[in-house]
């Protein structure tokens, strides 16, 4: 019997696609861990279908041959997957700025670079917003007094061939400055054939200019401007002493908040985020990164995934939803509740109600002004000074509550359960099992 591989039609449309999207990514900018995802998945869906189809062909033929599936195909295809998962982590692990230009396999033949610098100004007294949109390179927003935009740019043009005064042409046409209504937009021209541009700004903004940025493949500082948005892949992002609400979207770098007068949004995702002193709400979105928050006016709304998260000094309600990570915070003028799992649970100095479910880690409560409801499985609960009424349900580990003003209520399997200094009054209300 004849062997028949599996995989080879997958496996010349896997190389066709990539070699569109790394074609694709000279001219815009992709999100290149996302979309090589996208293309495995997309090339096991193919290859199930190609197997389905060459089975029923056999099926139905009189020549009977044996399927065998592509080790090629499947080393693609593993190799994709793999890329993909790797470069995030690489950064978080390096702890180090990764530049990523476009991914493109052509840039590696700009063996030819050159640098130049471009001054602009503009006057903005009648608009209210002011917008970069940049491929590649670091933006860095100060604020002026005046009424004027001041655009300081240095510009690096790679070309194939020895040409400086064609890279000197593209470094003059290469950036857009344009008013829209009451907006005004910085952007930069993507060139094709082989070259190569990225972008440093440094910019002065009038204090008064809600901001706005839009970064590939690199770092942002903004400071001293009234409202601030920020979407970056590649990079750290760093914003202080902003006056209004700050919105921020990152990929693979850190994030620091410090001094704003509003509310604060975040989403990130291979790095830490780190907020401080926050006049308003702050909700926190992370994967693969710690979350730390100090002092804010506010509520906070923090979810992350496989790191820490540390607040304190919060004055209103604190909301967690975490996994695998640690969870400690203390002096909260609100209540806080905490879903997670896997993550050990430590919280000091709450004034209202706490409401903790874990599992497998231990939950550390101390200073606790109003009433106490804790579900854990398999890791200790250890309790003191709690203000009101105490609610514990627990399995196969020890529950230990010391100097509680109300009721308790405690439910345990299998394990030692220790009450000292409850009100006597309540004692009666005490049930264990």
């Amino acid at each position: 019997m004849k062997d028949r591989k599996v995989g080879i039609m997958t496996l010349a449309l896997t190389l066709i696609g990539l070699g569109v999207i790394l074609t694709y990514n000279n001219f815009i900018a992709i999100d290149m861990t996302k979309t090589l995802r996208i293309l495995a998945a997309v090339s096991i869906i193919v290859l199930g279908v190609e197997f389905i189809v060459m089975e029923w062909s056999n099926r139905k033929s009189e020549d009977k041959v044996r399927l065998k599936m592509s080790g090629l195909c499947i080393f693609t295809l593993i190799i994709i997957y793999a890329a993909s998962s790797i470069i995030p982590l690489g950064i978080v692990i390096n702890n180090e700025k990764i530049t990523f230009h476009g991914w493109s396999l052509f840039n590696n033949f700009n063996q030819h670079q050159y640098t130049f610098e471009r001054s602009y100004e503009e006057d903005v007294e009648d608009l209210t917003k002011f917008v970069v949109r940049n491929n590649y390179g670091d933006i860095e927003i100060v604020p002026t007094e005046t009424t004027k935009v001041t655009v300081n740019a240095t510009i690096q043009v790679g070309l194939n061939e020895e040409d400086e005064t064609k890279a000197e042409t593209i470094a003059d046409e290469t950036i857009n400055i344009k008013s829209l209504g009451d907006i005004l937009e910085v952007s930069a021209t993507r060139y094709q054939n082989n070259t190569s541009i990225s972008i440093d700004y440094t910019i002065s903004v009038p204090s008064y200019l809600i901001t706005a940025i839009n970064n590939g493949n690199g770092d942002v500082q903004i400071k001293g401007v009234k409202e601030v948005a920020v979407d970056n892949r590649y990079g750290d992002v760093v914003i202080r002493d902003i006056a209004g609400k700050v919105s921020l979207e990152n990929q693979n770098g850190h994030i620091t908040v410090n001094n704003i007068g509003d509310s604060l949004a975040v989403q990130n995702s291979y790095g830490n985020i780190t907020a401080v002193t926050i006049d308003g709400d702050t909700k926190i979105e992370n994967k693969n990164g710690d979350v730390e928050v100090e002092g804010v006016s506010g509520d906070i709304d923090i979810e992350n995934r496989y790191d820490d998260i540390r607040f304190s000094q919060i004055t209103g309600n604190v909301v967690i939803d975490q996994q695998n990570g640690e969870v400690k915070g203390d002096q909260v003028g609100k209540s806080v509740e905490v879903s997670t799992k896997y993550s050990s649970v430590s919280l000091e100095d709450v004034k209202g109600d706490i409401d903790i479910e874990t599992q497998n880690e231990d939950v550390t409560i101390t200073d606790i002004g109003g009433n106490v409801v804790v579900t854990n499985q398999s890791g200790k609960v250890i309790g003191k000074n709690l203000g009101k009424d105490v609610s514990v349900k627990n399995k196969y580990a020890m529950v230990k509550l010391e100097d509680v003003k109300g009721k308790v209520d405690v439910e345990t399997q299998n394990d030692l359960i220790e009450l000292k200094k409850y009100r006597i009054g309540y004692k009666s209300d005490t049930k264990i099992w």
